[in-house]
């Protein structure tokens, strides 16, 4: 268990998915993106956990980040959350609403990075 989980590639976000066997079950919006049948949650003191998803043009440069916070055990619990959640949200009203949707599960685009770090309640990468 770890407070920082950097994946620096497509690659390695593929590698991560298919070594702790998540499985793509549904692609309709409101299910969750991943299923993993084995995991159980780990006993440990809940942190918050900051994930940050970076897509990249063709020449490595960033097109846009996601940035979602967790209270996770682990990097690696952080992560898995962010890779069950639902593909769409939002938050906010009127002038202050963001929202986002992904139409392509982590690791399908061959650009794209993800970061987890603890959030010490100052910054983020």
């Amino acid at each position: 268990m770890s407070e920082h989980l950097e994946l620096r590639n497509s690659q390695e976000i593929r590698d991560w998915i298919n070594r702790n066997s998540y499985d793509v079950v549904n692609l309709d919006s409101e299910s969750p993106r991943f299923f993993q049948p084995r995991f159980t949650v780990a006993s440990g003191p809940m942190q918050m956990f900051g994930v940050q998803h970076t897509y990249l043009q063709d020449d490595e440069q960033p097109i846009v980040s996601l940035q979602r916070s967790f209270r996770a055990i682990s990097a690696e619990d952080a992560l898995r959350q962010y890779l069950r959640e639902s593909k769409e949200r939002s938050s906010g009203m009127g002038e202050d609403r963001v929202g986002f949707r992904l139409y392509m599960k982590a690791g399908s685009r061959d650009y794209e990075t993800i970061k987890v770090f603890k959030e010490s309640g100052e910054s983020r990468p």
